[in-house]
């Protein structure tokens, strides 16, 4: 992505596991400004979207996540709660196996 390119560029390399965020809300329009870019976790990154209220398409809320976490810890299988949340089975997967709300914890 070019805004990885443009951190690298001219911050040098980005730290494991980070992303490259955006002060300037101004992400999804291609924003390469390196004065806009800094380095954050995956959860930062989040926290920035959310802030901003640029999570529109975003179907779920904190609040059913950690109530799929529930729903998860007691053997409901993935289909059936895709099902009720109307997301994708491999949202609910992504969410088990911690690649997905992560950044949320426990």
């Amino acid at each position: 992505m070019a805004h990885r390119a443009s951190y690298l560029i001219f911050n040098g390399d980005i730290s494991g596991g980070h992303w490259v965020r955006h002060t300037c809300n101004n992400g999804d329009n291609g924003c390469v400004n390196p004065a806009h870019l800094i380095s954050g976790t995956p959860g930062q990154n989040r926290q920035d979207t959310l802030r901003a209220g640029n999570a529109s398409s975003q179907k779920l809320t904190v609040d059913n996540v950690k109530t799929i976490r529930q729903r998860l810890a007691a053997n409901i299988p993935c289909h059936t709660i895709a099902d009720e949340f109307g997301v994708l089975v491999s949202t609910i997967r992504q969410i088990k196996a911690g690649r997905s709300w992560g950044w949320l914890g426990e």
